[in-house]
């Protein structure tokens, strides 16, 4: 009796120590788990201060927003306006530079070039006014020309990335109140949506959507994760693509947004305050996630010009959002990405207000 006795409490014990370890397990794969983090929280800060200017005279940057980096050795680099082709595309190995993509409404033109990636040694440029995905491949002579387009059927996304050669992640539309995301295919059909949007101080009063939550997109190459950082608030997430919110990362400042509308006449608009310009862009490699960090409030004593609006500062991320380092620039970063092969981070940026392009080596 007493031998059975003590088996069953071993069985228990076991059982409860087994309940444990499930538990243990399943709360750290736990869906949407929150983090927080400091300045303190990252491992390093370093300066980059000697960078090399790219100097090109065939190079002409109007306005230029968005760079990216093309694995086989391609500067690309879109202009929001005042230029006579929206993307310029600089050959690193000839120096060579390409002007491709022009203003309208007809077949190979946009009305703005509002999105840039590369995928698979392809370039897409994606206009939200037209729903117009516009994808660049290139011939044996290192020239790029339109492989194909197609328009998104959704009436409106405020933003789209192409996730692979056969997924699309976009940012919701503003009349879209109950999904952060919406992915389309390579003919532009909507497959799902998903996600909710990150919590306001008075969501009892307002709904939120991703005008208030407008944020950067970026994907971790081979694998379904995605990355989403909001231009008006501390706070990146990382998405799976198919199973939806992995994790919501808050940091540094701790902002909380209030949201509020105003009436203008024909309608309202939604504002938050406080007014804070945050997050920009994001560039991800397997195993980091880096994004570029401004973190100034506005208000009116404090108004934008061209040395607050944008970040001087990059913060670099695992794959899982813990902080590793603290880059910190000297001029204003409109847009990076990074060649992770050969350790080059890649700058867009604004010098006494005149856009250039400057390379800094990492080794």
């Amino acid at each position: 009796m007493y031998y059975t006795f003590k088996q069953t409490i071993m069985k228990q014990k076991a059982f409860v120590f087994l309940t444990i370890v499930l538990l243990a397990f399943a709360c750290s794969e736990k869906p949407a788990s929150e983090i927080e983090f400091s300045f303190e929280s990252f491992e390093k800060t370093d300066s980059l201060i000697n960078g090399h200017t790219y100097q090109n005279d065939s190079l002409f940057l109007a306005n230029p927003r968005w760079l990216k980096y093309h694995p086989d050795s391609f500067l690309v680099v879109s202009e929001l306006s005042n230029a006579s082709k929206f993307i310029k595309i600089i050959d690193l190995k000839t120096s060579e530079i390409q002007e491709i993509i022009s203003s309208g409404r007809g077949p190979g033109e946009m009305v703005a070039a509002w999105g840039l990636g590369v995928e698979k040694g392809k370039i897409w440029v994606f206009d939200p006014q037209l729903r117009k995905m516009i994808i660049l491949n290139q011939n044996e002579n290192r020239r790029f020309f339109i492989e194909s387009e197609f328009c998104l059927e959704e009436n409106s996304v405020l933003g789209a990335h192409v996730v692979n050669d056969s997924l699309i992640a976009c940012l919701s539309g503003k009349g879209d109140k109950e999904n952060r995301l919406t992915f389309c295919d390579f003919e532009g059909n909507t497959l799902r949506k998903m996600g909710d949007f990150p919590p306001l101080k008075n969501d009892s009063e307002i709904d939120s959507d991703n005008d208030i939550f407008m944020s950067a997109i970026s994907s971790i190459p081979n694998s379904s994760k995605l990355v989403l950082a909001c231009v008006s608030t501390d706070i990146f997430e990382i998405y799976n693509c198919n199973k939806g919110l992995l994790r919501r990362v808050r940091g540094p400042l701790g902002i909380e947004l209030t949201a509020y509308n105003v009436d203008i006449g024909i309608g309202y608009m939604t504002k938050v305050k406080p007014r804070y310009s945050t997050y920009y862009n994001i560039a991800c490699s397997e195993n980091d996630i880096w994004i570029s960090y401004n973190g100034t409030e506005f208000s009116k004593t404090k108004q934008r010009t061209n040395d607050n609006a944008f970040p001087k500062t990059i913060l670099c991320f695992t794959d899982k959002g813990k902080p590793k380092q603290v880059l910190n620039f000297r001029n204003s970063i409109l847009y990076f990405d990074v060649d992770w092969k050969n350790e080059t981070v890649f700058c867009l940026e604004s010098k006494n207000g005149i856009p250039t392009i400057v390379s800094y080596d990492l080794k």
